[in-house]
């Protein structure tokens, strides 16, 4: 079965989609891929980008302690030391739509 999520920032605001494990931005670039069981998105190069948070929010961590996160909790993004995944990063990552 195919499955497409939205996914927005802290905002509200619309970024990207997951379909299946693609992540894509909003005009259908392919970004990375969810690898493992943990949600942990990574670029097409195999860097972090990001993992999904609750409310449909790509987020990724940020912060000296954010290693020490484990996964991440309810309640505001800010208070689990994730952040929005910055726009320039969503765009550097998008690799062209096929015409």
């Amino acid at each position: 079965m195919q499955r497409t999520t939205t996914l927005y920032d802290s905002r509200g605001e619309y970024v990207a989609f997951l379909h299946n494990e693609t992540l894509f931005d909003t005009k259908g670039g392919t970004l990375g891929m969810v690898v493992g069981r943990f949600g942990i998105i990574v670029d097409m190069r195999g860097g972090y980008l990001g993992e999904v948070g609750p409310g449909n929010r790509l987020v990724r961590r940020c912060g000296r302690n954010a290693a020490r996160v484990g996964r991440l909790v309810r309640g505001p993004v800010e208070d689990a030391a994730y952040e929005d995944v910055p726009a320039e990063v969503i765009r550097a990552a998008a690799l062209p739509v096929a015409a």
